[in-house]
C-alpha cells in the first residue's frame, strides 16, 4: 500500500512526525500487514473537514491519521471553528446518512438507523447547511474506496464501536489504532562509560530505565500530559548504532539524533522494564488493534 500521512500541526501537533515519515514510511498496522507513506501534510488547523479536504485532493486510498485522541475518538472539531468533536456517538451519528447492515459489537448483524441532517445538527450544534455540506464530502472520501485508515491517536483503539464508528465515516475496508500512548519524538545519546553509575544517578532523578546489552534507555513524566523526558547511554557509537536498528530506524542518527514513533507503556511491568515500545519491536504492534467490522 501507499498511503498519505495526515498530521496534526499548531502548538499542540506532531512535529517529530513529517521527519519520522519522510525517512521512515512503512508503518505496521496490524493484522501482519503495512503500509508506506508515500507524502505527508501537516495541518496547522486540523478538523474532520480538513481531513476529508486532503483525502479527496489526494485521491488517498490508504491513510495514516497522526491526531491527539483517546477512546472515544480523535480531539478535533467536525469543522474549524466548531464546538462538535470528532467522538464516538457523532461519528456513529454523522455517517448514518443511509440506513445500511452493519456488523456490531460481539459479530451481531444490525441495521443503522438514517439521521436527518437536522437530527445532526442538534446533535452537533452546527447547521443543516452545515451538516449537508460535510456529508458531500464524506460521501466523496468514501467513493474513493479506502483500503485501510491508520488512526495514530492516543487509546484510539480502547474501544471497537470507537474504531467501528469511523471506519463507517471513512468507508474504509479496514482502520487500526493503538491502545496506549502513541508518540513520536527525538531524542541523542550519551556516550560513555560507567553504565551502572550513569543509570543509578538517572533513577535518582525519577528516570525509570532498562538496560539492554550495553544500551541503557528510560523516561521520566513531566507537567505535560503528552511530553516526556528521555534519556540515553551507551558505550561507542556503534553500540548504540546497533541497538537503533534494532528497535527504531536504519536512518543515520549522529547529525540531529534519533527520530522515533513509538508507544509509551503507560504500566510498565518493573521499575527495570521497557517504557517504550518503539515501531520495530514486537510489544509496538501488540498494541495495535485492527479492525475490520
Amino acid at each position: 500500500m501507499s498511503a498519505l500521512a495526515i498530521i496534526q500541526g499548531g502548538p499542540k501537533g506532531h512535529p517529530h512526525a513529517p521527519l519520522w515519515y519522510g525517512s521512515n514510511p512503512v508503518e505496521p498496522i496490524g493484522n501482519k500487514s503495512s503500509i508506506s507513506v508515500k507524502d505527508a501534510k501537516l495541518i496547522e488547523k486540523v478538523s474532520l473537514e480538513a481531513i476529508f479536504d486532503q483525502i479527496i485532493a489526494a485521491k488517498a486510498t490508504e491513510v495514516v491519521i497522526v491526531n491527539h485522541g483517546d477512546g472515544s475518538g480523535l480531539a478535533m472539531p467536525l469543522q474549524d471553528g466548531s464546538t462538535a468533536g470528532a467522538q464516538r456517538e457523532v461519528m456513529f451519528s454523522f455517517g448514518a446518512d443511509v440506513s445500511r447492515e452493519e456488523t456490531g459489537i460481539g459479530g451481531a448483524k444490525m441495521k443503522t438507523p438514517i439521521k436527518s441532517d437536522k437530527a445532526v445538527a442538534d446533535l452537533t450544534r452546527l447547521t443543516e447547511a452545515q451538516v449537508k455540506a460535510l456529508r458531500a464530502k464524506m460521501k466523496q472520501v468514501q467513493a474513493l474506496k479506502i483500503q485501510h485508515v491508520a488512526f495514530r491517536a492516543c487509546s484510539m483503539g480502547l474501544h471497537e464501536d470507537t474504531l467501528q464508528a469511523f471506519r463507517i465515516v471513512f468507508g474504509a475496508a479496514s482502520v487500526s489504532a493503538p491502545k496506549e500512548f502513541d508518540s513520536y519524538g527525538t531524542f541523542r545519546p550519551s556516550i560513555g562509560g560507567d553504565l551502572d553509575g550513569w543509570t543509578k544517578s538517572k533513577r535518582k532523578r525519577g528516570f525509570q530505565i532498562s538496560i539492554e546489552g550495553q544500551v541503557a534507555f528510560g523516561t521520566k513524566p513531566t507537567d505535560s500530559p503528552i511530553v516526556y523526558d528521555i534519556e540515553s547511554r551507551a558505550p561507542d557509537e556503534s553500540t548504540f548504532t546497533a541497538w537503533v536498528k534494532k528497535h527504531i530506524t536504519d536512518a543515520e542518527w549522529k547529525t540531529k539524533g534519533v527520530v522515533f514513533h513509538g508507544i509509551k507503556l503507560l504500566h510498565p511491568a518493573s521499575p527495570t522494564s521497557q517504557t517504550v515500545a518503539f515501531i520495530r519491536d514486537d510489544s509496538f504492534v501488540s498494541r495495535l488493534v485492527y479492525y475490520a467490522g
